[in-house]
């Protein structure tokens, strides 16, 4: 009777010991996950912020060149003899339009809407004037004859 319960033990010890590596893998596994998960979230949120600065940075650069252009198209017309009142109201109603821009909420719903609604004002102020000019991304201006 005492080796049976000596078999017994060592069962027991066997059990014990593979329940202990199967058990060591399943916690691996876990902590595996917890640290990819944390890794992806980190990695995620730098992506995110990045690209976030980069479409503020196009956008705020588009809108700036608008704004930059209404105004100097404005004094020009302000200075000049000639009475532009259509060209003068247009390029107000451009102003108005970046004007009321939502340059800190990057989540504002019409964001896009008011975008295209800037892009279209410009290019009335343009052929308004009959100069063939657009905005471009890489700094450089395209066709600013007058």
């Amino acid at each position: 009777m005492a080796s049976a319960s000596g078999r017994h033990n060592k069962m027991d010890t066997d059990d014990d010991f593979l329940e202990a590596i199967f058990m060591n893998e399943n916690r691996c596994q876990d902590e595996g996950f917890l640290e990819g998960q944390a890794d992806g979230r980190r990695k995620g949120l730098q992506e995110g912020f990045h690209l976030g600065c980069q479409k503020g940075c196009e956008i705020g650069t588009e809108i700036g060149f608008y704004l930059g252009f209404s105004q100097t198209i404005k004094l020009n017309l302000l200075d000049s003899s000639k009475n532009k009142d259509r060209v003068l109201k247009a390029v107000n109603n451009l102003n108005e339009l970046i004007g009321s821009f939502p340059l800190t909420e990057a989540q504002h719903p019409s964001l896009q809407e008011q975008i295209q609604a800037v892009r279209a004002k410009f290019k009335q102020v343009t052929s308004l004037l009959g100069i063939q000019t657009q905005f471009s991304p890489g700094g450089v201006v395209q066709g600013a004859s007058f």
